[in-house]
C-alpha cells in the first residue's frame, strides 16, 4: 500500500483497508474504546469540499459502520470525515488513496450478510440486528445517490492516467 500510494496507483481502503492504508502510509492503528456497529453518521470535515471524491456532499452522511478498532492518521494525510464515536472515519494520503473507516458501498444483501455472519456484534448495535435491518432500506435509499458519486469519482481516477 505504501508503494501504491508512492506511486500514484489508485486506491480505496474501506474499513480494514482504511486501517492498512493508515499503517502502510506511517498511521497507527489500534484497539477503540468499544464497537461503532450500525447504522450511524459521520461530519465530513471542511477539507472534503476541496476533495476530488466528497466534493459537493452534504456535511453529514449516515453510513454504515462495523468496527472496534480505530488510527491515528498517517503524517501529510488529510482528514476528511470523523463520528462522535471516532474522530477518524475517512482520510486522503496523496491525491490518490482514501482510507474510509465506514462502508459506503453496501446493498441490502451486504448489511444483511453482516448481521447474519456477525450475530454478536449486530447485539451490541442500538436495537441489534433487527435494528439494523429495519434501518437499513431507509438508510441505503438516502445513501446511494452520495454512495454512487464517491465510487465514480473514484472510478474515475482509475481512469484517469498519470503524465
Amino acid at each position: 500500500l505504501d508503494r501504491a500510494v508512492a506511486e500514484g496507483v489508485p486506491t480505496l481502503g474501506v474499513c480494514l483497508g482504511a486501517q492498512l492504508l493508515a499503517a502502510a502510509t506511517g498511521g497507527v492503528v489500534r484497539a477503540g474504546h468499544g464497537p461503532e456497529i450500525g447504522w450511524g453518521p459521520v461530519r465530513l470535515d471542511p477539507a472534503a469540499e476541496r476533495d476530488p471524491l466528497f466534493a459537493g456532499l452534504p456535511d453529514e452522511l449516515t453510513v454504515l459502520h462495523w468496527h472496534g478498532e480505530t488510527y491515528d492518521l498517517p503524517p501529510d494525510a488529510v482528514r476528511l470525515a470523523g463520528s462522535s464515536s471516532y474522530d477518524e472515519q475517512a482520510f486522503r494520503v496523496g491525491d490518490r488513496a482514501w482510507g474510509l473507516q465506514f462502508h459506503v458501498e453496501v446493498e441490502q444483501q451486504h448489511v444483511t450478510a453482516f448481521v447474519d455472519t456477525f450475530p454478536r456484534d449486530a447485539d451490541r448495535a442500538p436495537g441489534g440486528g433487527n435494528g439494523i435491518r429495519a434501518a437499513t432500506p431507509s438508510a441505503l435509499g438516502k445513501l446511494r445517490p452520495y454512495r454512487d458519486l464517491v465510487l465514480a469519482r473514484f472510478a474515475q481516477v482509475v481512469a484517469t492516467r498519470r503524465g
